[in-house]
């Protein structure tokens, strides 16, 4: 799946999503995370076989994080409320990324490892984020 310029991709409260093949996100003028308003919990799962490549003609590179989608109207009505969880496996392919260092995944807790990482490297696993170098 390919998600590029203007386009949405999020797991909602209550629900779960399982990449087991390719999650690509091309620019940065996207909406790729967690949303919802009831505190339910949203997880993003990259499975073992699973790739997560990063990239495509822009200054910088998506984050995956709690977003509002616009699903419950307007944001200062129904501000984001979700307990996001994403937890890292497979490939994370930064190869056509902008070089740079960059939060790459921010959410209320983050678990896991990447096991390959192409085109960068991670520098921090973090209980909330994680954070890459691009070369």
């Amino acid at each position: 799946m390919t998600v590029d310029a203007h386009g949405q991709f999020f797991g909602y409260d209550g629900g779960d999503i399982t990449i087991n093949g390719m999650l690509k996100l091309v620019g940065d003028l996207h909406r790729v995370g967690f949303d919802g308003t009831s505190g339910g919990a949203s997880s993003f799962t990259m499975s073992s076989g699973s790739t997560l490549v990063i990239g495509g003609n822009s200054p910088s590179i998506p984050v995956i994080r709690e977003i509002w989608s616009g699903t419950n109207g307007l944001a200062a009505d129904n501000p984001t409320n979700v307990a996001s969880t994403f937890v890292c496996g497979g490939t994370l392919d930064l190869t056509d990324a902008a070089s740079g260092t960059y939060d790459l995944i921010i959410a209320d807790t983050v678990t896991g490892t990447f096991a390959t990482v192409i085109g960068g490297s991670v520098i921090s696993y973090a209980p909330d984020r994680v954070t890459v170098t691009v070369t």
